[in-house]
């Protein structure tokens, strides 16, 4: 049995590789040995016994642990870049609006020329804002899927695992955390909007 992969690696039975070698003139020297123990509670006493030896032994469940270790850095990783991103989105997002308000100024003074309240400029304001995080969300879970199908493709190819795993839940979470960050982000230029004079609105250009 073999197969090949982009490490240049192949996998052979012990047999095959020996007739192999022989046939090639080629001295085997293993320097990989797998052991597996008929009880689990043998481990310790086998690794001591390997430790007598002169050689080097690790367990399956410590190699379990250093990766498990490496993925909840990289883990850790991902939540700070997350958390800056979203602090950056929200000043984007701010700055977006306060824009929007300095440009439709003069809209700002008719709708209020014509009884519009402040409640309702606040309300167009926080709406967009709103909208913003709505579309931001739904782009950002499609691109997640996507991004975890092809990771996931890749793995399955070079490691046969498949560990990104999108669920519905946090889905919904990341669109609910969007949508909530650029709410609170279209706050003040709402308020800032809604307390316009409208005579001096009317007036800018």
């Amino acid at each position: 049995m073999g197969s090949a992969a982009i490490f240049d690696t192949v996998y052979l039975n012990y047999d095959d590789l020996e007739t192999l070698a022989a046939d090639q003139d080629i001295d085997l020297k293993p320097n990989v040995v797998y052991l597996l123990a008929e009880d689990e509670s043998l481990t310790p006493q086998i690794k001591e016994s390997i430790a007598d030896m002169g050689y080097r032994g690790s367990a399956t469940e410590s190699l379990v642990k250093t990766f498990t270790e490496m993925i909840d850095i990289f883990t850790f990783v991902l939540i700070g870049v997350a958390g800056i991103s979203l602090l950056v989105s929200a000043i984007m997002i701010l700055t977006v609006l306060y824009i929007s308000v300095v440009e439709r100024t003069q809209e700002i003074g008719v709708i209020k020329a014509i009884g519009g309240r402040r409640k309702d400029i606040r309300r167009i304001f926080i709406s967009e804002s709103f909208l913003i995080g709505l579309f931001s969300g739904l782009l950002g879970g499609g691109l997640a899927i996507a991004f975890a199908a092809l990771a996931n493709q890749v793995l399955n190819q070079l490691f046969q695992v498949s560990m990104l795993d999108i669920t519905w839940q946090f889905l919904l979470i990341g669109l609910a955390i969007a949508v909530v960050i650029a709410t609170i982000s279209g706050l003040l230029p709402a308020n800032r909007a809604s307390k316009l004079d409208s005579v001096e609105a009317l007036r800018a250009e």
